[in-house]
């Protein structure tokens, strides 16, 4: 507003709250914007410092004016509480700060985030020792911290641990003098652990053997990772350390990276997910030899611990490895896995059947394929595994496109030997489809000198029409993604296509296409698919009516309601036309057993009418879209028949003269117990009327005045 500071005007705790989401450095800035400003920063409930801000030079003048700073932030107002705090030291180690950070946390922080300093010095001998910057001691035993991230830190042994609240826990390069199944204990809400281990341990954890292993153990650990190092090495650690798991609620396990030399897990009966990026080196860029017995258990009680898991992802690294350790016999049955996502380099793509074939009950594939080129030449993928054969029911391949013979492996074995396949996708890792035009894509599945695959013929590869043998199940379910004038068009594919859309569990219309003297045709056509095999259901309908009405096609939609439609969308006719040639409005009726449908979930209606069928049951409606309805029945009466509503969107009709006319339809009344969210959509004019509301509401979205007033009834 030209004049008025307005952002000034708002109360100090929403401009404090405000400040809270920049750094502390850059609200301090605003102290200067005017007396109102002054002292605003000190309020912010939070504090953002980046101490690698502050210069070398004269650096003891530097340092005291620093941390004078900081006593000021923590002298004002001492009794509220700092709940967010972050803080990034410098290279070099500042003397008393980390007196200010146990100043801090007894302030009530509920999250912090410290990054550490660094700094080397010379030991007496020359060498360059690390200085370890130690937490302090008030941090063991907080009452309020609900999340802890520490980076390059130092953690004294307290000799007690308790925090109460503690729910999220992220360690980075830690330099260890106290346990962390010591922390850990004194963590009993603790939902998620994050470690990544120091590979240049500090000398005390490479003289001292108790802390050759760090064990995992919590009751309340529901999630647990081991990040990749944020810096590549190409070296082991010098310092061999073990990682135990004990958590009996764990339900997520990422481990990343070859960062212990050996992984123990014990009770993990709640796990559901796993995700491996590790290869159980001995040495860094070696396997273990598979006649090495006590590796080989090893290796194999981890594998036996995991077993259990219904999702699991696996880099290229960890199924290399897996290969390898197959042959010593190491790798489990996985008989509850349902969904894997893995990455095959070319060359170990003929391990795949026998991976699956420890996967008898696998759903749902996700499969990357890198380097094909690397495949071994007359690579044949011959052997089917139980769940390839019975099981999987939905394959994501991502794969180099080829339409050479021999090429595409992976795509080519599952559409020949996945019986119970439901749904087959394929991602092309040779093109990005956000940069490709859809013509090169066509340019790249079209056969050479066919330019329409469908007319002509159909796409074969290795000389078989693979997709023609895929049970009719499947070919009815990918044409029901089709328009149905589409799905028709391919009964002239062969005999095998001939009456394959008759099956299409769904019918998606575009009437806006059938010509004026067409409409007897049009009926017939649609009469046809509604008598072929009629106890089938439809679940989903969608229809766009031209802009004339056709004489008859209302009857036909509740012939498809009756089919058991779970999903029905109908856009509406607006005029007739009469034997004078002549274009009059027209209110297009839906038919009467709409409002008494057993089965629909999902109604979307624009430009129909709505009549007032005396009873009005839809007990499965969850979502409903009225857009410019002719209404001859009250939306209450409506929405009273609808118990388990969630979502209401309405769009008026400000040209309905039976409404404009009766004066008790100038109230909506929008009233639901089990409403969550209601909308109304723009629209192009404006016409007076009152809109009441109701309880239970969580989400109200109100576009452009439609409603002279909005009645809240709670």
């Amino acid at each position: 507003m030209p004049g008025m500071d307005r952002i000034s005007e708002l109360p100090e705790s929403l401009l404090s709250q405000i400040l809270s989401y920049i750094p502390t450095k850059e609200s301090v800035q605003t102290s200067v914007l005017s007396k109102r400003w002054e002292n605003v920063y000190l309020s912010v409930p939070g504090l953002d410092l980046n101490c690698s801000v502050i210069p070398n030079y004269n650096a003891d003048e530097v340092i005291l004016s620093f941390l004078s700073f900081i006593d000021k932030l923590l002298e004002f107002s001492p009794e509220s509480s700092l709940f967010k705090v972050t803080v990034k030291c410098r290279g070099m180690l500042i003397d008393g700060f980390s007196d200010r950070i146990g100043t801090v946390i007894d302030r009530g922080t509920q999250q912090l985030d410290v990054v550490s300093s660094t700094d080397y010095y010379e030991d007496s001998f020359g060498h360059a020792l690390p200085g370890v910057d130690f937490m302090p001691m008030n941090l063991y035993t907080s009452k309020t911290l609900v999340y802890l991230k520490l980076t390059s830190s130092g953690l004294g042994d307290p000799g007690f641990v308790f925090m109460p609240c503690l729910r999220f826990l992220h360690l980075e390069e830690i330099k260890w003098r106290v346990h962390l199944e010591k922390v850990l204990s004194g963590c009993p809400v603790l939902e998620e652990l994050t470690l990544v281990r120091d590979l240049d341990d500090d000398d005390y954890a490479r003289t001292d053997e108790e802390f050759r292993v760090m064990r995992v153990r919590s009751q309340s650990l529901k999630r647990f990772s081991v990040l990749p190092l944020r810096e590549a090495r190409d070296y082991h650690s010098r310092v061999e350390c073990t990682l135990e798991i004990d958590a009996p609620g764990l339900e997520h396990m990422s481990l990343g990276d070859d960062q212990f030399d050996s992984i123990v897990v014990k009770k993990l009966p709640s796990l559901l997910v796993v995700e491996l990026d590790i290869k159980f080196f001995v040495k860094v860029g070696v396997l273990f030899n598979t006649w090495d017995v006590s590796k080989s258990n090893e290796i194999r009680e981890f594998l036996n611990g995991i077993s259990s898991v219904r999702d699991m992802i696996i880099s290229g690294m960890t199924v290399h490895a897996f290969e390898h350790y197959s042959k010593a016999g190491i790798i489990p049955k996985f008989n509850n896995l349902s969904r894997l996502q893995a990455v095959f380099h070319g060359k170990l793509l003929q391990f795949l059947p026998a991976f699956l074939e420890c996967c008898p009950n696998l759903k749902h594939l996700i499969l990357k394929v890198l380097h094909p080129e690397e495949m071994d030449e007359g690579l044949e993928l011959a052997d089917v595994p139980r769940c390839v054969s019975s099981t999987l029911e939905c394959v994501e391949i991502q794969e180099k496109l080829e339409l050479e013979e021999g090429k595409m492996k992976a795509t080519s074995y599952f559409l020949g030997n996945s019986a119970m396949l439901k749904k087959l996708i394929l991602s092309p890792t040779a093109y990005d489809p956000r940069n490709v035009a859809e013509s090169e894509i066509c340019e790249m599945i079209t056969p050479a000198g066919d330019a329409n695959p469908i007319d002509g013929s159909s796409f074969v590869m290795s000389g078989r029409d693979w997709i023609s043998e895929l049970p009719e199940s499947l070919l009815t379910q990918i044409l029901s993604y089709l328009p149905t004038n589409q799905s028709v068009q391919t009964s002239v594919l062969s005999t095998r296509w001939k009456n394959l859309y008759l099956s299409v569990p769904g019918l998606d219309l575009n009437c806006s296409l059938i010509r004026y003297d067409a409409d007897e045709v049009f009926l017939t056509f649609i009469d046809k698919l509604l008598e072929f095999s009629p106890e089938s259901s439809l679940f989903t309908v969608k229809v766009k009516c031209r802009d004339t009405m056709i004489d008859g096609f209302k009857d036909r939609i509740g012939t498809l309601i009756n089919r058991g439609t779970h999903h029905l969308d109908v856009e509406s006719s607006i005029y007739y036309f009469e034997d004078d040639n002549s274009l009059y409005p027209i209110v297009d009726m839906m038919p009467m057993n709409l409002l008494t449908s057993k089965t629909l979930v999902y109604l979307k209606l624009s430009s129909s009418g709505l009549m007032d069928p005396g009873f009005v049951s839809m007990p499965c409606l969850k979502f409903m879209h009225l857009e410019e309805v002719k209404w001859r029945v009250h939306l209450e009466k409506l929405l009273s028949g609808c118990p388990v509503l969630e979502e209401l969107t309405l769009s008026r009709d400000m040209d309905d003269d039976y409404a404009r006319t009766d004066e008790e339809f100038r109230v909506m009344r929008v009233r639901s117990r089990s409403l969550k969210r209601f909308s109304v959509l723009p629209l192009r004019q404006f016409l007076p009327a009152f809109l009441e509301c109701f309880p239970n509401l969580k989400h109200l979205l109100l576009s452009q005045s439609q409603f002279l007033g909005c009645l809240d009834n709670d």
